[in-house]
């Protein structure tokens, strides 16, 4: 966005201390509806399994394990380019996300 946009050094601060602010508001926010997201992608999931047949559900549990870690591995690699070092969190535990996407019953 900084070369885009031609921000100047000041803006570049600035909207950088938005942007921080507003990542610490989303993580609040995720924290908060976590469980509820949960419990909704298990209920889609359970009806989706009920929509098909024994093959149909294995192979829907098989893309229910690969698609979101493909993903959330693109987005990871996608942050470290953009994250500079010192403001990259710890790596044990990856995004809290991970759980949200992966905890299939």
């Amino acid at each position: 966005m900084e070369r885009e946009l031609n921000l100047t050094p000041v803006q570049k601060e600035s909207i950088d201390k938005v942007l921080k602010q507003s990542q610490e508001r989303i993580k609040t926010i995720r924290v908060k509806i976590a469980p509820d997201m949960r419990e909704e992608l298990k209920i889609v999931r359970d009806q989706i399994r009920a929509q098909l047949n024994p093959e149909q559900q294995q192979k829907f549990e098989e893309a229910l394990k690969a698609k979101p870690t493909r993903k959330l591995e693109d987005a990871k690699d996608d942050l470290r380019k953009k994250t500079p070092k010192e403001n990259r969190r710890p790596r044990p535990g990856a995004f809290e996300t991970n759980s949200v996407l992966t905890n299939a019953p």
